[in-house]
């Protein structure tokens, strides 16, 4: 009977060992199979004109603005395409930086101060994420470069839901007699499971 017993435990410890070895090997393989590249993301984000006169009439905050996208889809990119992969398949992703610059409508950032970049998957204010913020941009910026606040953890989060909205928030401190369009550059290195 005992040994009946040990049999039986060794045949169980044999069946889940064998178990393990198969996961493990499928694991392995499916990590071989992982596809790097870099992903760079380019929006647009245009800030309308604003009026000398609300800048000194009596109502306060009314110098405060805020821009929000309509959705963009990490899925669009080209380079998605090209690997062969999909968001919802990004298994790591390293965020490098978050870079805006003026494309056109003024020579500089000095229209505004107390810039402050956000993310978000739903467009709502409940899920947003701080990319970058700056005070006072140097007179003379065209371009402002920023580590992104997000960890790598959340931007895989992110990314794999695809959808997102970009927002802008910020103080005019001049008016302004035609659109300023800004581009949002997010750059990224991403791993990838491909389509099977």
């Amino acid at each position: 009977m005992l040994n009946f017993a040990q049999n039986m435990r060794s045949a169980w410890l044999y069946k889940f060992a064998l178990i393990i070895v198969v996961l493990a090997g499928t694991s392995c393989k499916d990590l071989n199979q992982l596809i790097s590249f870099n992903l760079e993301t380019r929006d647009r984000v245009s800030v309308p004109p604003f009026p000398d006169s609300l800048l000194t009439d009596t109502l306060l905050g009314n110098e405060m603005m805020m821009i929000v996208t309509d959705p963009i889809y990490f899925g669009n990119y080209k380079k998605f395409e090209t690997n062969k992969s999909l968001p919802e398949n990004v298994e790591d992703v390293e965020a490098i930086d978050l870079i805006v610059r003026i494309d056109s409508g003024s020579f500089d950032f000095s229209f505004a101060n107390n810039y402050s970049f956000y993310l978000s998957p739903s467009g709502q204010f409940f899920d947003d994420v701080e990319l970058a913020s700056i005070v006072n941009p140097e007179p003379g910026r065209v371009s402002l470069t920023f580590k992104m606040k997000p960890k790598n953890a959340e931007w895989l989060k992110i990314i794999r839901g695809n959808k997102y909205h970009l927002r802008m928030d910020y103080t005019m401190v001049k008016g302004l007699k035609k659109p300023v369009h800004l581009l949002f550059e997010m750059r990224f290195r991403l791993k990838s499971m491909p389509v099977k």
